[in-house]
């Protein structure tokens, strides 16, 4: 299974809890979950682009975004492509995403970038663990 983030879905895998916009776009993402986690050590690729990826692909929003040119998407992708270290064409393991994750994110950075994001109340608690 080839997987494709944006930069910003990083941070979404990082704190999936199941929920999301539909029940289509949550069966999508379980599936990404489940083929991340499954590999020894978490060592599946992750393909990196800016434009729409595997996570998209069930968002009932999608079109949304596409026809906004959605700045505030556009904004996370180049927030955390900075902060993680990515850009298009990278292709990096789960593991070592999460690292970075874990390293680079800090509960006033999350709060700072994703506050205004509606599953920000679920995710929080992944970063407010670091403190």
């Amino acid at each position: 299974m080839d997987i494709y983030f944006r930069p910003h879905h990083f941070v979404c895998a990082f704190c999936f809890q199941g929920a999301g916009y539909s029940h289509e776009f949550i069966a999508n993402f379980k599936n990404i979950m489940s083929e991340l986690d499954s590999q020894s050590e978490n060592k599946s690729m992750i393909n990196v682009t800016m434009m729409e990826d595997s996570i998209c692909a069930y968002c009932p929003r999608c079109l949304d975004c596409r026809e906004l040119n959605s700045t505030s998407v556009i904004k996370l992708d180049l927030f955390y492509s900075e902060l993680l270290k990515l850009k298009t064409g990278d292709e990096i393991s789960w593991d070592e995403a999460k690292k970075r994750i874990i390293e680079k994110v800090d509960l006033v950075i999350f709060q700072n970038i994703c506050s205004a994001c509606q599953w920000y109340e679920i995710c929080k608690v992944h970063f407010t663990k670091k403190q």
